[in-house]
């Protein structure tokens, strides 16, 4: 009896400990880790149809998965929309069933179901729209062509079918899709197979993928021009033993044999054909040559069959790493208008960047993370799709990289910054097909980790393949994003605990993308660079195909190293904020330091130090350097090895930019950079201390017109292009927003004369685009919008650079905000010359900057009502709505745009909400708009995660109150 009662309470037990946590909307962590326990060995199989010009998408499946004794109510995630999509038949292992829908979940009952392996058939439709759908429609009015892809990405696959949608539950899909027979197909993996079928549709059926992510399947279907570029081929000296050789170039390159190169493709729609052929000869060598980079860092072969990117226009990101297939946004890649430098670099790191997310996020271009990783690309090809109106940059889908369109291809003679970044956004999506695709984080409060290392490892990859580039430069412009960020009361640790998978598009922001890869280079200086690339081995080869987290991370990284490192993680990856770090000294009677100290403490006053490896240089008044490293511990630590050197010029604590923090100049020496700029030499030295100074003006430490001064002195004769950029930025925001009317008045003449002085006598078309791009923007006076009519008219010409139809609007839209009387003519006569997709696009976006109350309310309740007015068209029209002379204009809207932030969290994409929380903020400058906004923060009811982005979002404008009431009545 006793026997029988033990054994009955053993059951009870087991099934209580199997039984469905409580269901709620989205994907909890407590479902995601149950189902993570009791679900194996998960597969999908699913055919879906497609017509033309049809509002949803019909399609048949079967969900296979493998369940313990006892077993538990299946669920799946499906969230269908109201009226748009619906599951209609369901057989459980071959006999016809009824499921439970209940809070976004489809709920099978544990009676249907056995141990072991399990099979659910299934029928669903799923809605197609121009906008707000995870299957997303774009009519290209160039030729009247159709395009559909795909973006799931952070938990909407199980708007589209029934899934079990969260990352750690890995599975392997099949795909069939049945489409138009002129449409051309591209997924995750090869297509075995095609046919025709009935009524002029082809059926593509697509090989079994790798184990996946549900967020990371996806397709594109459309009539998508395919664009080949035949490798280079590979000659050896003559009488030289080939095999030998080649073995020998594997030991030095210490990465796995490779029999044949990873099947790359890049897809763009048909309008876009000649650009892209333009084109895709450096975008597939920036690919190829950053997969076998990332191959050989890694120690890893590329983790999917094959690479695809697809070129998407009007993409909401600027790439999305999905296995085998990244999506990249087509103006990152195709060129709208001239290219500078900083494009060409931006463009190369979005590369790099979804490259290596193939190894974290989808298992990084090709050889050089194949080398780097010691790693073989993970995936049997690797395609880049084009995608027109592609909602991200790309996104690095297993085996395919969907890319936007125009941010991929040129449309004119590119120049080194827009080369540059156009290889990073490959190096980024690459990267992705390891680190994201390959490995993946278990829960998104672990994003960094894929994002983190893509963008970092996006540089390495830049900076060993693209040399002549400032690739460190443009790294640390990622930083200061996350700087602006990190000083707010809406900051984050960069983990950021998530109770819910709905609330995962939140996580995506500068902490994301800017402070994790600044930490990994933290963490690469502080262990040693050779002990950080065997440590991501090992952690790539420890959990390819699955899941992982920060611990197992910092578990390599120990084993590597043989030291204990969880206090430095913790602080890094726990603790929100950042230090301030200060550099102070006494002197001796011959005037030489002694007593060096480096001191730091958090910006948010919150307590706590991070350990950190620094480089610290100075500068005697001779011109003597010396640099010298310190491990910072504490709040106070000596620094040694600056005490007895000759008097000081000036010196920074930050040498190299490895560490990350606020990095601030004593006072000696920020008056002697003022004074005399030339004596910080070195690009990347240039660009911190340049950067430094401008953390004094935001501190309104520094007056904003010393700033502009500043600029006004060295943006001529400063060489590095990124620097330059960032120079001339910093002075359009000090120029217009720390400004006041009568202090503008008296600095816009040589202002302006710097800014065409620039764009008409540069010595390089990237430097006269950087140039023109700023006077474009802040052009203020009579003078200035004199020239640019002067420049529609052709009457003023700038030498190697031909404006674009973007530029011709561009100018347009800041001829309307400062309501010069000839803008409406001159617009309607640019939407008369181009009618086409790109031009409707550039015209809605200009005409929002008018100037009137009739103009902006019309366009306020478009944002809001016009049906299918894609987002990405909304995004560009914010910043000239918003106009910073439009204020008074512009503040009437403050209340209804913050109250509509619940809504737009719920039915917009990943940084929408980031981007109009910018524009409708950024447009104000006086405290009575400030008051406003912290009225709205301090609404109980808002939601946390909201509240820290509208935190985030208000410290610039408070940033910007407080600087105008120091130093806006003081005049040159």
């Amino acid at each position: 009896m006793r026997g029988a009662v033990l054994g009955l309470t053993a059951g009870l037990m087991a099934n209580a400990a199997l039984a469905v946590p409580g269901l709620e909307p989205g994907v909890s962590r407590e479902l995601a880790q149950w189902r993570a326990k009791y679900y194996r060995d998960v597969r999908y199989t699913l055919t879906i149809s497609v017509t033309a010009g049809a509002t949803k998408l019909t399609g048949t499946g079967t969900v296979e998965v493998t369940l313990p004794p006892a077993v538990p109510d299946l669920v799946l995630d499906w969230r269908p929309s109201p009226g748009a999509a619906r599951m209609a038949q369901l057989r459980v292992n071959g006999k016809p069933a009824k499921a439970k829908l209940e809070r976004e979940h489809l709920i099978v009952p544990a009676r249907l179901l056995r141990a072991g392996k399990n099979r659910i058939a299934l029928s669903f439709e799923s809605p197609i729209a121009l906008s707000g759908s995870a299957v997303t429609r774009y009519l290209d009015r160039e030729d009247g062509s159709e395009y559909v892809y795909t973006l799931f990405v952070p938990s909407d696959a199980s708007s589209a079918f029934p899934c079990f949608d969260q990352p750690d539950l890995k599975a392997r899909f099949r795909l069939e899709l049945v489409l138009p027979r002129a449409w051309t197909a591209v997924g995750n993996a090869p297509i075995a197979a095609t046919e025709d079928v009935s009524s002029g549709q082809r059926r593509f059926r697509f090989a079994a993928t790798a184990p996946i992510s549900t967020y990371l399947f996806a397709f594109a279907a459309g009539p998508f021009a395919e664009v080949q570029v035949p490798p280079p081929l590979q000659s050896s000296p003559a009488g030289r033993n080939t095999a030998r050789a080649k073995q020998a170039a594997k030991r030095r390159a210490g990465s796995p044999a490779r029999e044949k190169a990873v099947e790359t493709r890049l897809f763009v729609r048909k309008s876009q054909l000649a650009r892209a052929r333009a084109e895709a000869p450096e975008v597939l060598r920036f690919n190829r040559e950053s997969l076998r980079w990332f191959e050989r860092y890694f120690n890893s072969r590329f983790p999917f069959p094959k690479y695809d990117l697809v070129l998407v226009p009007e993409f909401a990101y600027g790439g999305m790493e999905h296995a085998g297939a990244t999506f990249l946004r087509e103006e990152a890649v195709l060129f709208p208008s001239t290219p500078n430098e900083t494009d060409i670099l931006a463009r190369a790191q979005l590369l790099f960047h979804e490259t290596s997310h193939q190894w974290f996020g989808d298992s990084v271009t090709m050889r050089w993370f194949e080398r780097y990783f010691n790693s073989r690309f993970p995936f049997p090809k690797y395609d880049l799709v084009l995608v027109p109106e592609f909602a991200y940059g790309g996104m690095e889908h297993a085996g395919a990289t969907f890319l936007r369109e125009e941010a991929v291809l040129f449309p004119s003679t590119p120049n080194e910054t827009d080369i540059l970044a156009r290889a990073q956004l490959l190096f980024h999506e690459t990267s992705h097909q390891w680190f994201g695709d390959s490995v993946t984080m278990r829960w998104f409060d672990d994003l960094w980790l894929k994002e983190g290392f893509a963008n970092f490892m996006a540089a390495k990859a830049a900076e060993a393949l693209l040399p002549a580039h400032s690739v460190w430069s443009a790294f640390h412009a990622l930083k200061t994003a996350a700087y602006r960020t990190d000083v707010t009361q809406g900051t984050t640790p960069i983990y950021r605990p998530l109770s819910n998978l709905s609330g995962a598009k939140s996580a995506y922001g500068n902490i994301v993308y800017g402070k994790a890869p600044a930490v990994l280079r933290q963490a690469e200086f502080y262990v040693g660079g050779p002990v950080f690339r065997r440590a991501v081995r090992q952690f790539l080869k420890g959990h390819a195909y699955a899941a992982a987290d920060w611990n197992d991370l910092v578990a390599a990284l120990e084993r590597a190293s043989g030291r204990k490192l969880k206090r430095w993680a913790e602080a890094w990856v726990k603790r929100r904020g950042m230090p301030e770090v200060r550099l102070a000294w006494d002197t001796d009677r011959d005037g030489r330091p002694k007593n060096t100290v480096l001191e730091q403490h958090n910006v948010l006053n919150e307590g706590g130090t991070w350990p950190m490896k620094l480089r610290v240089f100075a500068l005697s008044e001779s011109g003597l350097p010396r640099s010298t490293d310190v491990l910072l511990r504490g709040g106070s630590t000596s620094v040694r090895g600056i005490d007895g050197m000759p008097e000081i010029d000036f010196a920074f604590a930050n040498f190299g930019d490895y560490g990350y923090g606020r990095f601030l100049l004593d006072p000696m020496s920020r008056e002697a950079v003022l004074a005399r700029p030339e004596i910080v030499q070195g690009d990347l030295l240039r660009a911190l201390v340049f950067g430094s100074l401008w953390e004094s003006v935001r501190d309104a430490e520094l007056a904003p017109l010393a700033y502009l001064d500043l600029v006004v002195r060295v943006a001529p004769v400063e060489r590095d292009p990124v620097t330059l950029a960032g120079l001339l930025q910093r002075a359009q925001v000090a120029f217009l927003h720390y400004a006041s009317d009568p202090q503008r008045e008296a600095v816009a003449e040589p202002f302006e004369q710097l800014l065409v002085e620039g764009m008409l006598h540069a010595d390089t078309p990237g430097r006269r685009i950087t140039f023109l791009r700023t006077f474009t923007a802040s052009a203020w006076s009579e003078s200035g919008r004199s020239r640019l009519k002067s420049l529609l008219a052709n009457a003023l010409e700038i030498p190697g650079v031909k404006l674009s139809s973007r530029d011709r609007f561009r100018v347009i839209a800041r001829l309307l905000a400062l309501d010069d009387p000839e803008a409406k003519g001159l617009l309607s006569a640019q939407i008369a010359a181009d009618s086409g997709d790109d031009g409707r696009r550039y015209a809605f976006a200009a005409a929002a900057a008018e100037r009137s109350a009739e103009a902006k309310r019309a366009y306020f309740e478009r944002f809001f009502n016009e049906q299918g007015l894609p987002e990405s068209w909304i995004d560009a029209a914010l910043s000239p709505f918003n106009a910073i002379e439009h204020a008074e204009l512009t503040q009437p809207y403050l209340d209804l745009a913050l109250a509509a932030l619940p809504e737009f969290k719920r039915t917009r994409k990943i940084f929408f909400v980031n981007n109009w929380l910018a524009a409708f903020i950024g447009g104000q400058v006086d405290a009575a708009a400030l008051e406003q906004v912290e009225s709205f923060a301090k609404q109980p009811e808002l939601e946390p995660d909201l509240k820290l982005q509208l935190l985030e979002a208000m410290d610039g404008l408070a940033r910007t109150v407080k600087i105008r009431a120091r130093f806006a009545r003081l005049l040159p």
